[in-house]
């Protein structure tokens, strides 16, 4: 099992969540990351889509987690992820490469899969962005999160 995960939503640092917390505290942050997808406003929290023909990239974090097993099944909750019954899960887990500044790794990503008609894109890819721009009126920091027009990881 991956001990990597990505995140780009209220799991960030700077988003002010709970969890957020609790990841800080059940992992090392190693810096940032980005994927090649699409972000949606679900409700309070984006959902990432994952799409062949994207050309446009997620920006996040990725973590370490030295006891992925247990921190997982409690995100796994958190994120609405039903292992023995993924088709009702409103996301679910999978394994994905991601970039991060040094190298390319293998994270556990929460991908999105209900319908997306109707929810609003976040064409930057960045949700802290999006929360300061246009939810909070500039009080979030997205300092560390991927910057999309960096130059490509070798």
């Amino acid at each position: 099992m991956t001990p990597y995960l990505f995140v780009y939503g209220t799991l960030l640092q700077g988003s002010g969540s709970l969890m957020s917390v609790f990841l800080s505290k059940k992992g090392r942050l190693l810096g940032p990351g980005r994927l090649q997808g699409r972000l949606y406003m679900v409700d309070f929290f984006p959902g990432l889509v994952v799409d062949p023909a994207q050309t446009g990239w997620v920006k996040g974090e990725i973590y370490h987690l030295e006891h992925p097993e247990t921190v997982l099944q409690v995100l796994d909750g958190y994120e609405g992820f039903h292992p023995e019954a993924p088709e009702k899960s409103l996301f679910v887990r999978q394994t994905l490469t991601v970039e991060g500044p040094d190298q390319a790794l293998n994270c556990w990503v929460y991908l999105y899969q209900k319908t997306v008609a109707g929810l609003t894109p976040i064409d930057s890819g960045d949700f802290l962005q999006y929360e300061r721009d246009y939810l909070r009126g500039g009080s979030s920091s997205s300092e560390g999160v991927w910057d999309a027009s960096s130059p490509e990881v070798d």
